[in-house]
């Protein structure tokens, strides 16, 4: 009975000691890392954007006093713009995105170029882009936290000139000084590419550049006395902008 008493002993000891060890190795062991979630770049964004634009526009003059032909031109534009944008992501393949987007900005591309028919017959041109929006197709590449996309669509411009008349043959110098303003809306179409960095949470930023070009399809009709002239531009504008982006997912 005695020596029965003492193995029961004994073996609670042992098994008082293993769980002790067994609870300071489960204290000593490094709990399993926690698995980033990969960002969720699907669904509705908003957000704004800023940049610079610089654009080249090519016109041709013809008068319509007496139907002549006159000049064709070349002068470029530079400034900055600013606005915001919307759209919607979602993912047809694993790692492949496909969306839709629009944006709207405010711009300031601002030109003044003196134009001459011939020694005696000239006008100051005041060219200004007071805005430019686009509607696009978004396609891209995501690997985790990055977006890497190429987008393209229709975009319009809107535009003001003003035409100064600043040098005149002698029979028609009253003339001079006399201005006239005409305001268009032009169509168009652009394509570029850009990459996103989702940062935090519902947030990213992207940097984008777009190559946006208005056809000829701009007839300006200045309706003055004698000097009226129609003209008739196509433009190229290049823009690289920076924008951020919320995300509702």
């Amino acid at each position: 009975m005695r020596l029965a008493a003492v193995l029961f002993g004994a073996t609670c000891a042992v098994a008082t000691v293993q769980l002790a060890c067994a609870a300071d190795l489960s204290s000593r062991v490094a709990p399993l890392p926690v698995m980033p979630v990969a960002y969720n770049w699907a669904g509705f964004y908003v957000g704004g954007n800023g940049g610079y634009a610089w654009a080249t526009t090519d016109s041709s003059t013809v008068s319509l006093f007496n139907g002549v032909f006159e000049n064709t031109t070349s002068h470029n534009l530079n400034g900055g713009f600013g606005g915001g944008q919307i759209g919607y992501n979602f993912f047809p393949f694993p790692h492949f995105l496909l969306g839709v987007e629009g944006d709207g900005d405010w711009a300031d591309l601002t030109n003044n170029t003196t134009i001459c028919a011939d020694a005696s017959r000239c006008s100051n041109f005041d060219r200004k882009d007071n805005w430019f929006a686009t509607a696009r197709v978004r396609m891209g590449y995501v690997l985790d936290d990055w977006l890497f996309y190429g987008t393209g669509g229709f975009a319009w411009m809107g535009t003001q000139n003003t035409r100064t008349i600043v040098v005149e043959p002698p029979s028609t110098a009253f003339l001079v000084g006399q201005a006239a303003s005409v305001s268009a809306t032009r169509t168009g179409w652009t394509l570029g590419g850009g990459v996103e960095y989702g940062f935090w949470r519902n947030w990213s930023v992207n940097v984008e550049y777009r190559y946006m070009q208005f056809n000829y399809n701009d007839n300006f009709f200045y309706s003055l006395p004698v000097a009226a002239r129609q003209i008739s531009s196509q433009q190229n504008v290049n823009t690289v902008r920076v924008g951020l982006n919320y995300h509702f997912n």
